[in-house]
């Protein structure tokens, strides 16, 4: 039989996340975002998508993009990763990883002529990256105010709609944003994004992966929660990718599609 390979869309495009291994998606609803659909598909889930299916090869694999509030069980869903305060959390909810804030820049700002960019105050003579939307320590006001500083004004300011799109700005050099630690943690480890200050703040909210009621205890499904919870793991341990999947990821590997991918 033919093994169907992944297809990812335009991520210039991407303004939610939905990921789909024979029929296996990931959605987060818009009231839930202001950042990281797209921000946690692009910057943390992608690049590791390769790692699941080195493991299962046999398991469709889809990235798509939706802001729409879904229901599970309706729409075949099998697994949601979503962004939202605990309190928010479906009951049996997994959490993968909360969120550290910081500033994030490109290192040639930080001893670039004729501003570098060294103490709080420097950011005075910077541009600052905004989201559309933003709340709490993503939003630059909240999080000044909580560093003592919140009456400074930068050079100018920047807007995007989409976190992706914020950080791309930080890459290239044109402003200081927001940088939530584990999606812009393999940035820095390249040495492409830079945290300028020591100060980091942790927020409310986490990311969280719920499964149907109806599909979750699926050995594919299973395979992929514990495979997200594994690289979200091996992130906080400092250790390396998992190369082995758990028993019920083996007989999944085993078994014949009953349908392919929609």
């Amino acid at each position: 039989m033919h093994k169907r390979r992944f297809n990812l869309p335009p991520l210039d495009l991407i303004q939610g996340f939905e990921a789909a291994a024979r029929n296996l998606s990931f959605t987060k609803a818009a009231e839930e975002l202001f950042t990281t659909t797209s921000g946690f598909a692009s910057l943390w889930l992608i690049p590791r998508l390769r790692g699941f299916t080195a493991l299962q090869p046999e398991v469709d694999v889809r990235i798509s993009a939706t802001y729409k509030t879904i229901n599970l069980e309706r729409s075949l869903v099998d697994v949601a990763v979503r962004y939202c305060a605990p309190e928010e959390a479906p009951e049996g909810a997994t959490r993968l990883f909360g969120e550290e804030l910081f500033p994030v820049c490109s290192p040639t700002l930080l001893d670039g002529s004729p501003r570098p960019l060294r103490r709080l105050k420097d950011l005075e003579h910077h541009v600052l990256l905004h989201m559309d939307g933003a709340f709490g320590f993503l939003d630059w006001g909240t999080w000044l105010a909580a560093q003592g500083c919140p009456d400074l004004k930068p050079a100018a300011s920047l807007r995007f709609d989409g976190y992706e799109r914020m950080i791309g700005a930080a890459l290239s050099g044109q402003g200081v944003g927001m940088g939530i630690g584990r999606l812009v943690s393999g940035l820095m480890e390249e040495g492409r994004l830079a945290a300028p200050f020591s100060k980091s703040l942790v927020g409310q909210r986490a990311y969280y992966v719920i499964r149907s009621t109806l599909t979750g205890t699926r050995p594919h499904v299973q395979a992929f929660v514990y495979w997200l919870d594994g690289e979200a793991k091996a992130v906080v341990l400092g250790q390396g990718r998992l190369n082995s999947p758990p028993p019920a990821a083996t007989s999944a590997a085993a078994r014949p599609r009953a349908r392919s991918a929609r």
